[in-house]
């Protein structure tokens, strides 16, 4: 069972046809949408729930998401990926430090996983106009909450991490490559992978921006 969140910026997931997801129903797989808060399925005050300083309800609600394919016998822990992309990544790396027990997979494409350290060097581009999402970390209540979620930051070795994915391009204005490369570098060291018990790959493609490919 693949659990797919976002749950930034207000965006709508809206349903539409992917010509990605037959090919894993097609493989006996589910695919599940979380509509969590800080997207904008259910309006503006459902997005406010979900930035700044309440942008810890964003993975709180993706968690009760993973709780309840599990609890109604849908998927189980063993089969359950969870994958994100972005601020998608932020989400499942932020998830998989809370409760790493509840998933087998975890999937980051181009992860927003340093969120903390990115947004306290404000001549990255983009990152003042993105205090609107986050906050302004140089504000000191807005840096306790960062660090409160950061993925890197609250990586614990001892974690029985799931498998992990992480992928990225090498000409990514948004989220530049080392962001995730120095996450790797970092969870690599945890535990779990250390002994062997859970895999961990990095793919970084030699070429592409923050969408990857064309068609």
């Amino acid at each position: 069972c693949i659990l797919y969140g976002y749950g930034s910026y207000g965006h709508s997931i809206d349903p539409e046809f992917s010509k990605y997801i037959p090919s894993l129903l097609d493989r006996g797989y589910i695919y599940c949408i979380a509509h969590i808060r800080g997207g904008g399925e259910n309006g503006y005050k459902w997005y406010k729930e979900g930035k700044k300083l309440n942008k810890l309800n964003t993975f709180k609600d993706y968690i009760e998401c993973a709780e309840y394919l599990i609890k109604n016998g849908i998927t189980s822990s063993e089969r359950l990926v969870a994958t994100g992309a972005s601020a998608g990544g932020l989400l499942v790396g932020a998830v998989i430090n809370m409760r790493p027990e509840l998933f087998n997979v975890a999937v980051m494409g181009v992860p927003f996983v340093n969120v903390l350290s990115e947004m306290c060097d404000d001549s990255i581009p983009l990152t003042t106009e993105e205090y609107e999402e986050w906050g302004n970390p140089h504000k000191k209540e807005y840096f306790e909450y960062m660090s409160k979620y950061c993925p890197y930051k609250n990586i614990n070795f001892k974690n029985r991490y799931p498998n992990i994915y992480i992928y990225s391009n090498i000409n990514d204005s948004l989220v530049n490559y080392k962001v995730p490369y120095y996450y790797y570098i970092k969870i690599k060291e945890a535990d779990v992978f250390k002994k062997g018990e859970r895999k961990i790959y990095l793919n970084i493609k030699q070429k592409y921006g923050h969408g990857g490919s064309s068609n």
